[in-house]
């Protein structure tokens, strides 16, 4: 390789690694971000309808008593793996907040997004983590866009996410004015 080459591969890596994360593969926080902008404007000018989810993971559980520690941090990089590669190509995945991650599901209504994310869910459920010695599943607020920007979006997704944890849990709660 000549030295431009090395130079555009090394500023390209440079620029990945600020829009990736490297353990999980999923977007970084801002990033995920701007592209959530990007598809309220999208939406605004083409009336597109998209979905947005905001996902947690619920209290991870030991598959047996034999002493193995659960690393929650090394578990939630797992899990949000298994859902980044489970996902449309269109479909944006993306870190929001240390232990949450945002899903941006664009061109689909409430209710065909749910039908992917209630696989997804059980995809998560049914799936043994850190060498099968642990068990998880995950909640999510769930909601259409509706003209609002990012911020209340979130907020409104935020409350949906609670709402499911409170509720026992391995849900996703959805504003029903969609549904």
């Amino acid at each position: 390789m000549n030295r431009r080459s090395l130079e555009a591969e090394s500023w390209l890596m440079a620029i990945s690694s600020s829009l990736l994360d490297a353990t999980t593969g999923v977007f970084a926080e801002s990033y995920t971000l701007f592209l959530l902008d990007s598809e309220i404007h999208r939406a605004r000018r083409y009336g597109t309808p998209f979905a947005l989810a905001l996902i947690a993971m619920d209290e991870p559980r030991a598959i047996n008593d034999g002493g193995a520690q659960i690393d929650p941090g090394a578990l939630w990089a797992e899990v949000v793996t298994l859902l980044g590669r489970n996902m449309r190509e269109v479909d944006v995945a993306g870190h929001f907040g240390p232990d949450e991650l945002i899903l941006l599901l664009p061109n689909v209504t409430l209710g065909k997004a749910m039908i992917g994310l209630e696989r997804l869910r059980m995809r998560v459920e049914n799936r043994l983590f850190q060498s099968n010695q642990a068990a998880a599943t995950i909640s999510g607020g769930v909601s259409e866009y509706a003209g609002e920007n990012s911020g209340p979006l979130i907020a409104h997704c935020r409350s949906l996410l609670h709402h499911a944890r409170e509720s026992g849990g391995n849900r996703f709660c959805i504003d029903s004015g969609f549904a």
